[in-house]
């Protein structure tokens, strides 16, 4: 059965949409939801909206880190991506693969 980030964190306070491509991974026992993209080798992890909801508030709501083929996170990241505005943090990831 697919994972649903809904199921695994039923007081999300947002809608997560992203384009084609990416894959819901989120699990339960991680901060918030997460999502792979094989094509890119990259996983993107969206937080609360709500910073009082997040597990560290001064940190920004996306993140994305490069991962092997099978979406394990590297954990001596060549690179990290930041920032509170999904569609630039989405430029910035195929800026920096190179597409």
């Amino acid at each position: 059965m697919p994972v649903d980030y809904r199921q695994e964190f039923p007081d999300f306070d947002n809608v997560i949409t992203l384009p084609d491509g990416w894959e819901d991974v989120s699990w339960k026992n991680d901060v918030c939801p997460s999502f792979f993209n094989k094509e890119k080798k990259v996983i993107l992890y969206l937080d609360y909206e709500d910073p009082a909801k997040r597990e560290n508030a001064t940190l920004t709501r996306y993140g994305a880190y490069p991962t092997n083929a099978e979406g394990e996170r590297i954990l001596h990241d060549e690179w990290s991506i930041e920032g509170d505005d999904l569609a630039d943090v989405l430029k910035r990831i195929d800026a920096q693969i190179g597409r």
